[in-house]
């Protein structure tokens, strides 16, 4: 299949400039998205308990996004740690002779630790507040344990004493039951060991590794025992509901996409919309039920009625979607009828608040380019040589793109294997 060129050209006398689009910044919610942070707590339940009890999923964020959301909605730097050592705002003892460059403080209360910052050496700095004025130390400096740690995606220790409860490990002592055998290897225990790592398998396994009389060992999740409920444990053995959450949708006072109908006793509610989700209680059948408020009432729901947030790309190819059958119109950006970079250019506007140029060959410039073989839904697919491309697509999943073909046809859905492009550029930041 060979479409005719649909590209809408500007003819000028005077100067016409193209401005590039810049990377725009997500929104709060959207940095959100978080490592999953695995910790542990000791009680009887199953690990498959806790897994159901947090309902978090393992969704990676770069290194540099990294964010922890208080039950207020403020948001903690979290690329250095987690928890310990007054990390994250949290009030924090310092004790004795505090020195950092010139200046030395001579202390033994609790301050506000504000910000944390590891240096090329690995030495780890937090700042903090007393008497109105801001000040550094080295982490030593803190009253305090030194362990446990939380192990990051990049292999990096970081301090964990406020643990997220239920789940996983990252050097936590934790009791091991019963026989655990991993390969050729059984043993027979039933007491604390150290655990240092834990990897996620292809098959959606998890496996930790635990030393044990000098050796080391791992073992799968059913080893170990995990929380009932879905708490937050802190440093100070205090349990408090997930209104602090880490990782995972936003759950837990973060907004979060309902869908459908929601039932709960003699109310039902029809809602496809973002709510406030408020708390969660795991009931003695392992169900979990969630809180959520909806124009001023409280309700409750089980865990199956929360769908996955939608992204910007969700709303760019639903948008784009709605205008199947639309007639193509040489110079349409609108829904009276849209030529191929008219639609790309009314979709992003009205989608996601984007402004890409009018013409093919300015959107070219638009974003990034990207691998064929790694395309992600809202892409922009092109046809043609660069700087003379003739037609624009959005792609939308599954190897198929929508556009607005040709002059007699209408805004349709095609596969990208029937009629492949030349190359194709990202708007939206990489998922």
């Amino acid at each position: 299949m060979r479409l005719k060129k649909c590209s809408f050209v500007i003819v000028a006398t005077s100067l016409f400039l193209l401005i590039p689009i810049h990377a725009f910044a997500e929104n709060d919610r959207e940095t959100n998205e978080l490592t999953r942070v695995e910790t542990t707590e000791k009680s009887d339940a199953s690990l498959s308990e806790v897994h159901a009890s947090q309902n978090l999923t393992y969704e990676y964020a770069s290194q540099e996004e990294i964010r922890i959301v208080s039950e207020w909605g403020t948001n903690y730097d979290m690329r250095i740690a987690v928890g310990g050592h007054g990390i994250f705002n949290q009030p924090k003892g310092l004790k004795g002779t505090i020195t950092y460059g010139n200046t030395t403080n001579h202390i033994n209360r609790e301050v506000k630790v504000t910000y944390a910052k590891m240096l090329s050496n690995k030495e780890t700095y937090y700042q903090y507040k007393m008497d109105g004025n801001t000040y550094w130390t080295n982490s030593d400096a803190f009253a305090g344990a030194k362990d446990p740690y939380v192990v990051s995606q990049w292999g990096t220790n970081y301090d964990m004493r406020i643990a997220v409860g239920g789940h996983g490990i990252f050097n936590q002592p934790k009791g091991l039951k019963g026989t655990i055998t991993y390969g050729n290897t059984t043993n027979h225990i039933n007491r604390e060991v150290k655990v240092t790592y834990a990897k996620m398998l292809s098959n959606k396994e998890t496996y930790y590794q635990y030393k044990m009389d000098g050796n080391t060992y791992w073992t799968n999740s059913d080893a170990f025992a995990g929380a009932k409920d879905p708490y937050v444990v802190s440093q100070w053995g205090t349990n408090y509901d997930m209104r602090i959450a880490v990782g995972g949708h936003g759950i837990f006072n973060q907004p979060k996409g309902l869908k459908g109908t929601i039932t709960y006793g003699n109310t039902t509610n029809h809602i496809n919309r973002e709510v406030k989700v408020t708390y969660a209680k795991m009931l003695s059948n392992k169900e979990t039920y969630y809180q959520y408020k909806m124009d001023g009432n409280t309700y409750w729901t089980n865990s199956d009625a929360f769908g996955p947030r939608a992204t910007k790309n969700d709303a760019v190819v639903n948008l784009a979607l709605k205008y199947l059958g639309v007639p193509y119109l040489w110079g349409g950006n609108t829904p009276a009828g849209f030529d191929c970079s008219g639609l790309v250019q009314y979709v992003y506007k009205n989608a996601v608040n984007i402004t890409v140029p009018r013409v093919t060959t300015g959107q070219e410039s638009s974003g990034k380019e990207v691998s064929l073989s790694s395309l992600q839904k809202g892409d922009l697919l092109f046809w043609g040589n660069r700087g003379r491309t003739d037609h624009v697509a959005i792609y939308i999943g599954n190897n198929k793109f929508i556009h607005a073909p040709q002059p007699g046809g209408v805004v349709e859905i095609v596969n990208i294997n029937s009629y492949k492009p030349n190359f194709a550029r990202r708007i939206l930041p990489d998922l």
